[in-house]
């Protein structure tokens, strides 16, 4: 990394699927300070390659989580989730396909993702391809108190929400409650 120094909380988050890897720097100065950043990084023979430096206009500590799935991935920030894709800013290039209000706690997989915000706000299953080509509209938004959120988890067919204050995690299952229903379980 070009631009790592003491401090910017490098490796605080990581994920890695298949050939890519990603790497959160929640504290990282860019826009603004403490705006955070992601780092992608490609396989190239034997080892893996700086292919881009992501920090979407609006963020703050990017970077403090992050899925990986495929060539999509869900970085976590205190003022929202982003979803970052490649091919987004060109070839190969990664860059931001959609942003939600809620995302300290984030998974992805495949055309799913579960964000969440313990404390202060909302709990979202989003899908891809919702409102177009590639455009991720959210599935399910339910409002949250205390800690409801504070870890998530997601399949293509399930969500799991953790709230480590009530000693409960919540059950979401697609299709639970009528089709392209995210019920409870």
């Amino acid at each position: 990394l070009d631009d790592v120094v003491p401090g910017i909380h490098n490796g605080w988050s990581v994920a890695v699927d298949g050939a890519v890897l990603a790497v959160g720097a929640y504290r990282a100065d860019g826009v603004a300070s403490d705006s955070g950043r992601t780092y992608v990084h490609s396989w190239k023979l034997e080892h893996f390659e700086q292919a881009q430096k992501i920090q979407p206009a609006g963020a703050t500590e990017l970077g403090s989580a992050l899925s990986l799935s495929g060539d999509r991935a869900v970085a976590g920030s205190a003022a929202g989730g982003h979803i970052l894709g490649q091919n987004a800013d060109g070839p190969d290039g990664w860059g931001e396909l959609g942003s939600f209000a809620t995302g300290t706690s984030v998974s992805l997989s495949g055309a799913i993702a579960a964000l969440g915000s313990p404390g202060s706000g909302q709990f979202v299953i989003a899908e891809r391809n919702q409102g177009g080509a590639d455009k991720w509209g959210a599935m399910v938004t339910l409002d949250t108190t205390g800690t409801l959120g504070s870890s998530v988890s997601v399949t293509e067919s399930v969500a799991v929400v953790g709230d480590p204050e009530a000693g409960q995690v919540v059950l979401r299952a697609r299709n639970a409650g009528g089709p392209d229903q995210w019920g409870e379980v």
